[in-house]
């Protein structure tokens, strides 16, 4: 948490690049990790654990140090820059992207448990297989987003509308050709398991579908939350957040067991919990660019 603002000062300082570079560098030492271990330990879980945290810590720790001596000397931390004026406004808008990522963790972890409790544990094996081939597209559609935040809290700021309009239009036209890209990628879903796994692993064609759902809700979502969360107007996406944690569960459990969905009702219901972001986030962006955002809508 601490070590891992560098990313954040970087992607505000439109270096979004070079903080994808970081955490590119610590997925290959974490790859090269994972084979080195196979080869010349005995598969130890602790190990696994141990060396991948301590890689995820000492590359944030080394940029940290790095660009506080050189670029960003002039915003190393220090005591007598301490305003407590701001407190209140850092910890109240801190709680509430807290609350959303807590809310984010709570709703993509607990898939894997309720499938195991209410299926077996090897049902969890297709869920995670198709959710990592199609969510691929989604961390794509997120790196072309990540630049954007930062261009629009200095467009919001300095009232330039039209550029705001123009590049969410832009990307909702990139968002059609995005759909298509699933689609093929949901055709081809079957040979690229084939050809991943072999013919032991069979993924329903179901899991496959019901997850193209799921990261196009996600992706569309995304477009508007990202200039929503960079005019740090926050209150409402907590909120949202925090129903659909509690509601994925229930909803999880009635899609599965109750409506015979099996292990794929799970990500139906996340994709369902999505969905409510399709009017709120929306009509956010319009009363904010509008100036009309007044009481939940400008918090």
């Amino acid at each position: 948490f601490i070590t891992g603002l560098i990313f954040t000062i970087l992607s505000v300082d439109h270096k979004s690049a070079l903080s994808d570079l970081l955490n590119t560098i610590a997925n290959i030492l974490n790859l090269v990790l994972f084979i080195f271990l196979r080869k010349y330990t005995n598969n130890s879980l602790f190990h696994v654990g141990f060396y991948t945290s301590l890689i995820m810590t000492v590359i944030p720790v080394a940029a940290t140090l790095w660009y506080f001596k050189t670029d960003y000397k002039y915003l190393s931390p220090s005591y007598k820059y301490f305003d407590k004026t701001k407190l209140n406004e850092l910890l109240n808008q801190g709680f509430g992207f807290f609350c959303i990522q807590i809310s984010a963790l709570i709703l993509f972890s607990t898939d894997n448990m309720i499938i195991t409790q209410l299926f077996t544990p090897a049902d969890v094996v297709p869920y995670n297989i198709s959710y990592r081939l199609f969510n691929f597209t989604t961390l794509l559609f997120g790196i072309i987003l990540t630049p954007f935040w930062s261009a629009y809290t200095e467009a919001y700021h300095q009232k330039n509308i039209e550029w705001i309009v123009a590049t969410t239009k832009k990307l909702l036209y990139f968002f059609i050709i995005f759909i298509f890209g699933v689609i093929i990628l949901l055709l081809i879903s079957d040979f690229l398991y084939k050809l991943w796994l072999g013919p032991k692993i069979i993924i329903p064609f179901k899991i496959s579908l019901y997850m193209s759902f799921f990261v196009l809700v996600q992706s569309f979502n995304m477009i508007f939350v990202t200039f929503i969360f960079s005019t740090g107007k926050i209150k409402i996406q907590m909120y949202l957040a925090i129903f659909a944690a509690i509601l994925n569960i229930p909803l999880s459990i009635y899609f599965s067991k109750y409506l015979n969905f099996g292990p794929s009702g799970v990500i139906l219901a996340t994709t369902v919990c999505g969905l409510t972001n399709f009017y709120f986030g929306p009509v956010q962006f319009i009363k904010l660019i509008k100036g009309s955002a007044t009481g939940i809508w400008n918090k």
